[in-house]
């Protein structure tokens, strides 16, 4: 199933028939099986009008119910108070008259993430992951072997260290003088390249407005839950929460997308539901 989200203001997760408020993850609705298949009927029209014998076939025929235009009327009417209960003020699905309805896409935005959303089980909370220190040690002993001092070892170790730090260095430094231009993907707004890799949010998200945290937050996802960018690869990811003194609270998506020229072609995404960032 798809994500939407909803003038900017609420996501709606057909697989599971959650209708959420993207700034308060307690305001939220489980839509009926019928109002579910029902307002997903809607959002894939795109804004055309649906008949309302299409949508009795749809909703119900093709389900093995049977409807009339009275039960019509009263699903429609309990979608638009919910809509109306979780803040959204404009009227979404409008009425055609002698037709049947369809949504206002010219007042209200609807925005559909590039490819079906496959919700993985992941924890509730992601963490940071605490790295135990690695502790080497070395036991020399044993008759005719060869015995270094410890000092001896620290040297190489610490020689080896510096050459490594060098050699990253310079690589970086190579890297980025023949960076090449960002890449441009219709839909999306590149926010930053990192590791060869380019990184994009939908258009108007809220990710874009806090780029610097929202990088930090965005790579430690992908490093915990999507695979590696390679190739033609790109990564979309959107932020659904606030940053309070750079600590983030809230959602996130993050897709592994494939792209050929400045289209996307498919994604695999993961919807984290809640991302607790313990930055210091």
């Amino acid at each position: 199933m798809k994500l939407y989200r909803i003038d900017n203001q609420l996501l709606y997760n057909p697989a599971d028939r959650s209708l959420v408020r993207i700034d308060d993850d307690l305001s939220r609705m489980v839509l009926s099986h019928i109002s579910n298949r029902l307002f997903c009927l809607f959002l894939e029209s795109d804004g055309s009008a649906i008949p309302r014998n299409i949508i009795l076939q749809k909703v119900w025929d093709e389900h093995s119910l049977t409807a009339s235009g009275s039960n019509l009327n009263n699903y429609i009417s309990g979608l638009r108070k919910q809509l109306v209960a979780l803040g959204l003020e404009i009227p979404l699905i409008i009425t055609e008259p002698k037709i049947g309805f369809r949504i206002d896409v010219a007042r209200v935005s609807v925005e559909v993430y590039p490819d079906e959303i496959r919700t993985e089980s992941i924890p509730d909370t992601v963490t940071n992951v605490d790295k135990k220190p690695v502790h080497f040690t070395e036991k020399l002993s044993g008759s005719g072997s060869r015995l270094y001092s410890l000092k001896r070892v620290w040297f190489w170790l610490a020689s080896i260290f510096t050459a490594g730090t060098l050699i990253l260095f310079l690589w970086e430094g190579i890297t980025a003088f023949y960076a090449p231009e960002p890449r441009i993907i219709s839909g999306v707004h590149y926010s930053f390249t990192e590791g060869g890799c380019s990184f994009f949010t939908p258009e108007n998200s809220y990710s874009s407005f806090d780029v610097e945290n929202s990088r930090r937050v965005i790579l430690s996802l992908v490093k915990k839950y999507s695979a590696p960018c390679r190739g033609n690869s790109v990564v979309i990811y959107d932020l659904f929460g606030v940053f309070n003194n750079n600590i983030y609270n809230g959602r996130a998506l993050v897709s592994n997308c494939e792209a050929e020229g400045n289209s996307i072609v498919s994604c695999k995404s993961y919807f984290i539901y809640s991302v607790s960032d313990h930055h210091e």
